[in-house]
């Protein structure tokens, strides 16, 4: 079977793509596009709505991009941030710019203030901006996170209880949208997803690949946890979904396909066919560990439980993810080099 990374943009099954009233936009304005959710995105618009023109709002100039992109240059993304110039002409945007979440590290004041600046005061200079432009939809891309990690599941009808600096500030940029978007003709959609999962995937994902790659010894073989995650494809179509669905329109969501792994299962999932170690170990001593050396948030990533019930995304929208489990996990333990998800 082909690895999802290594087929063509043109074999992937976009759902938008089979969409009898999809709905239409003539330019349309993403962010974050340097980014590994980002990258990927574009690269699917491209391909789902050639008719489409795509600009893309950045810090500075990002080399690699398609000619036929048009980069519009905004400098830091804050409070003062000048969105006009990115803006003009446009009738979406896809809001995915994010001050990172952080696990053991940037985690004091200064990281708390920069997700405050990025992910709170710039979505809201921006969404007024698309408000006051006559901007029809907006799609912004949020976290699990905002419903907190302390529950059995997550569901839409939770309240919201974030529990650090990133999902506090993308709670707030989520009140921000709707707030700006009420009475207007702008629509809004919000989609909060789990970790994403992919070749280039950043943090615990990439360190685990570090790990297995060098054949170093891994205490987790009797992790039993459950966590919801979703395969970068599969973000990717129900992002294009939301932005020319009717259905989501005005709602938020929470997004999971079908892969839910313990830590154990997910390293097994990275390593492929690649030998390594995978030995016992008890849980709450490496929390213990990790508590001590300052990463509890690590020890919560690798060792907690957080699942998702993606169910009203897919009811309302119809939606099925495009790239099953089994594909899913047959990309992960593939070869990374050379890959361009």
């Amino acid at each position: 079977m082909e690895h999802p990374q290594q087929i063509s943009q043109g074999s992937v099954r976009w759902s938008a793509l089979s969409l009898d009233d999809a709905e239409t936009f003539s330019t349309l304005l993403l962010t974050g596009a340097s980014g590994f959710v980002g990258r990927r995105l574009l690269q699917a618009l491209q391909h789902a709505f050639p008719q489409t023109r795509i600009r893309v709002a950045v810090r500075c100039p990002v080399s690699g991009l398609s000619p036929e992109v048009e980069q519009v240059v905004v400098g830091d993304f804050n409070a003062h941030t000048n969105w006009a110039a990115a803006l003009s002409g446009v009738d979406g945007v896809m809001h995915l710019a994010a001050r990172a979440h952080r696990i053991g590290r940037d985690v004091g004041a200064n990281h708390a203030s920069q997700c405050q600046a990025v992910n709170r005061d710039a979505t809201e200079g921006l969404i007024r901006s698309c408000v006051q432009s006559g901007v029809r939809k907006f799609v912004l891309l949020s976290t699990v996170g905002v419903l907190g990690r302390h529950r059995d599941v997550l569901r839409d009808t939770d309240a919201a209880a974030p529990d650090d600096p990133y999902s506090v500030s993308k709670w707030e940029a989520e009140q921000c949208v709707r707030a700006a978007c009420r009475g207007s003709s702008t629509r809004f959609v919000v989609l909060r997803s789990p970790l994403v999962l992919g070749s280039e995937a950043p943090g615990n994902i990439r360190l685990l690949r570090t790990w297995i790659h060098r054949r170093l010894p891994l205490p987790l073989a009797t992790v039993k946890n459950r966590r919801s995650f979703i395969y970068i494809d599969n973000l990717v179509d129900a992002l294009m979904l939301a932005l020319v669905h009717g259905n989501a329109d005005n709602r938020s969501f929470l997004l999971t396909d079908d892969l839910t792994l313990s830590t154990a299962n997910l390293v097994r999932a990275l390593a492929g066919g690649r030998r390594f170690a995978l030995f016992p170990f008890p849980s709450k001593w490496i929390r213990g560990g990790l508590s001590y050396l300052g990463k509890p948030g690590q020890a919560e990533q690798l060792l907690g439980s957080l699942e998702v019930d993606g169910s009203f995304f897919r009811e309302c929208l119809r939606w099925t993810p495009p790239v099953t489990k089994e594909e899913a996990l047959l990309a992960l333990g593939g070869n990374d080099k050379g890959s361009k998800c």
